[in-house]
């Protein structure tokens, strides 16, 4: 399944905070879990907290929540093997949408 396609309806849950509610959601096949790294959000989640998400490769799709942040955070979680994909949340600009683009790394 191709969770960014256009051809079909997916569904991806967002503002998960635990392993055990991600794990939980691959049980009921869930296509994509959203995680919040935004600080100002009450669901958010920590970067150094969530060295787990590591774990969830290849069991469901992986997408970092980010808002108004510095692409550096995104691209560094996505080099660790943290998210699969970037959801930009704020007011970031074509070009912003650009650097991931050129990187080979899917934008919502």
């Amino acid at each position: 399944m191709d969770f960014l396609s256009t051809n079909q309806t997916s569904l991806k849950i967002c503002g998960v905070r635990t392993e055990a509610d991600a794990r939980g959601l691959i049980e009921l096949g869930v296509d994509a879990v959203g995680f919040n790294f935004w600080p100002k959000s009450k669901r958010y989640l920590d970067p150094k907290d969530a060295v787990w998400l590591k774990e969830l490769e290849g069991e469901i799709l992986r997408v970092g929540v980010f808002v108004n942040q510095a692409v550096e955070l995104s691209m560094r979680l996505i080099s660790e093997g943290m998210i699969d994909v970037v959801q930009l949340h704020g007011d970031e600009t074509p070009e912003t949408v650009a650097i991931f683009s050129k990187a080979g790394i899917k934008v919502i």
